[in-house]
């Protein structure tokens, strides 16, 4: 009986396998089905929204579609593609894609017809009649999503450092970057600046693949030293340079022969979209000086202060015996490109803190006004040391962004794209005070009440009186240059040059007209913000200055014997000698920190100017503009909460 029972059980447990089987397969084929009527809808979604941007772009035409056209064209679509009797529902809707820089995801922010660049179609259809009831769904509907823009991208720069083109200036800040001598012309920097570098050349130099710049996790692992950068870029420029360039580039980098630093390409790239790879993106003069920069971060500003080499700067200050200048580079400059929005889609100068420190001989001036008052300098002798005066300024990134672009339209501003950027001037915490030591060592500012002078006079040879008028600054003072505020440029970029394609699959590629070291062209470059405010403010620090005057030996009110002749033949009211100690030393420190010719005109601006900054105000440079064939940039659902990964971030 044993071997029939178990025969019965075979059977029994043959027929259940074959019916879990069955159904597995059965239930694979519905799931196949339904998986492939969802994937055949999502590419009808995605053909019919890039069929309507195409409308809503306006690269092909010169007004805004209809709601109407629109729907027109997403359904002519489907129906081209034999699905539209099968759809249930079609949404069509115009906006603007903005990016959501918490998830990282892109989405449509519904927008007038005016303003669309971008179109969502929407799909719902049922689901396929089902084989057995064994799957739900048989009466809901299957929705996809796909958001569909054109993609336009422009290339520019904020706070150029061109204007001048100052040799001696531009010797000192990149012999102290780079970390060799710099000893260059203001003909080779004319040669550098008109040269401009393009993505491609950028990767190339950089020793990456191209579409490696537009991956952060790639630009964060690649690090190189200056020099290789340097030596890259030089094989790079090719045909596009002269030979005077490229050999200029070699001398740079034999120059960073001893610089350890590394090029930190996240800090200084961001990331880059790649529409339009050919497309000139950054002036090589800048390029090589935010290289350079890149190497020398010190965020948090404690570290060794990089000396600028002062004898190649060209300073003259009325009185300064001794001048100590100082960088340290906070963050590096970048260049902005991407599409307009992005946060790829901003330029900015760098960070910076300049440190300077000035010995100022007031002795002649000093003696001179003392000189009245004892008697023509017959009975006394004057000693004033060098007066030890720091200023410290902290400068904020300038920032310009790329707020828009409108397609190259047939009948509008002659078939040329138009640019429309903003710019948040850089901004300065600007500290004046005195210090104690070496200027070369660069102490710090003392942040209380400490001595600024001691003026010693000996009458007779001291037989007769000695005096000491002590001079005090009560505390240092600092304040805000410029408005951090952010400005539109008052005009459109309106004037480009197309740029011929070698290939049909190339994107359009279009060259701003005014690009330094070209002649301006209305519209570009752009200045916006406040000029001549680092002036002001000095003016205005010195001011504010509380300079204090006493000698120590005689209260305020007395009165001083300077010729005794058995009685006391001289008498001079202390006040006297005090204000004739006080008042050739204001203007004296007046006429080096806020006169005409003082560390304002001769040092700080033309510094600022060759870092690429313009403090309280941004001069932006319109680079170029790129446009290529419409594409699906997301195909989240919005039916569907924020929270699903499949859902559209909110706006």
């Amino acid at each position: 009986m044993l071997p029939k029972r178990q025969r019965g059980s075979v059977v029994v447990y043959t027929g259940i396998t074959l019916l879990a089987v069955l159904t597995a397969s059965v239930i694979a084929i519905e799931m196949g089905r339904v998986y492939s009527s969802n994937r055949n809808l999502q590419k009808m979604a995605s053909l019919a929204a890039l069929d309507a941007v195409r409308e809503a772009s306006r690269c092909s035409r010169t007004l805004a579609p209809t709601q109407a056209e629109l729907d027109a064209r997403v359904n002519g679509s489907l129906e081209r593609n034999g699905i539209r009797s099968e759809i249930q529902q079609v949404s069509v809707e115009p906006g603007t894609v903005q990016f959501d820089r918490t998830t990282g995801r892109r989405f449509l922010e519904p927008s007038s017809l005016a303003d669309a660049t971008a179109v969502r179609v929407t799909l719902r259809k049922p689901f396929p009649d089902l084989l057995t009831g064994l799957l739900p769904g048989s009466d809901r509907l299957m929705v996809v999503s796909a958001t569909a823009e054109q993609p336009l991208s422009g290339a520019f720069e904020v706070g150029s450092g061109l204007a001048g083109l100052n040799g001696g200036m531009l010797n000192g800040v990149l012999s102290a970057l780079i970390g060799g001598n710099v000893n260059l012309t203001a003909v080779d920097y004319s040669g550098l600046a008109g040269v401009n570098v393009t993505l491609e050349q950028l990767a190339t130099a950089l020793d990456v693949d191209v579409h490696d710049l537009s991956d952060p996790v790639a630009l964060a692992a690649d690090t190189p030293l200056l020099r290789d950068t340097l030596l890259g870029l030089s094989d790079a420029l090719g045909s596009s340079a002269s030979a005077t360039v490229v050999n200029l580039v070699r001398g740079l980098a034999t120059s960073a022969a001893t610089n350890t630093g590394r090029t930190a390409l996240e800090n200084l790239l961001g990331s880059y979209d790649l529409t339009g790879a050919s497309a000139p993106v950054v002036n090589l003069l800048d390029l090589l000086l935010d290289l350079a920069a890149s190497t020398r971060i010190d965020p948090t500003g404690a570290g060794a202060v990089i000396p600028l080499n002062v004898n190649t700067l060209g300073v003259s200050i009325p009185n300064v015996t001794t001048l100590a200048v100082g960088l340290r580079v906070l963050e590096a400059p970048k260049a902005g490109r991407g599409r307009p929005g992005d946060d790829s889609a901003s330029a900015s100068t760098a960070q910076i803190r300049l440190m300077v420190r000035m010995q100022i001989n007031a002795q002649t001036q000093v003696a001179s006004l003392l000189s009245t008052v004892l008697l023509g300098g017959l009975l006394g002798t004057v000693t004033a040391p060098p007066i030890n005066i720091g200023t410290d300024v902290d400068v904020a990134k300038a920032t310009a962004f790329l707020d828009r672009i409108d397609c190259p339209q047939t009948g509008v501003n002659g078939g040329m794209p138009r640019a429309e950027l903003s710019v948040v001037p850089a901004v300065a915490t600007v500290k004046l005070g005195t210090y104690t030591g070496v200027p070369t060592t660069f102490p710090a500012i003392a942040n209380n009440s400490s001595q600024l002078l001691g003026v010693g006079i000996s009458v007779l040879g001291g037989l007769v009186a000695s005096i000491n008028v002590n001079l005090y600054l009560t505390n240092p003072v600092s304040t805000t240059a410029g408005s951090g505020t952010e400005q539109p440029l008052p005009l459109p970029v309106t004037q480009f040059d197309a740029v011929a394609a070698t290939d049909n699959s190339d994107p359009d590629v279009w060259i701003a007209r005014g690009v330094p070291p070209a002649t301006s062209v209305t519209g570009n470059p752009q200045t916006v913000g406040s000029t001549n405010v680092l002036g002001g403010t000095m003016s205005t620090l010195f001011g504010s200055l509380n300079i204090t005057a006493s000698d120590p030996a005689h209260p305020a009110g007395s009165s001083i014997c300077l010729l005794r002749i058995i009685v006391c033949t001289l008498q001079i009211p202390v006040d006297t000698i005090v204000n004739a100690v006080l008042t050739p030393v204001r203007s004296v420190l007046s006429a080096a920190l806020s006169g005409v010719g003082g560390i304002v005109d001769a040092l700080l601006d033309p510094l600022l100017n060759a870092l690429g900054v313009r403090l309280g105000s941004g001069t932006v440079i319109m680079q170029s503009v790129t446009t290529d064939q419409p594409m699906v940039v997301t195909v989240c659902r919005p039916d569907l909460s924020a929270s699903n990964p499949r859902g559209c971030p909110e706006s």
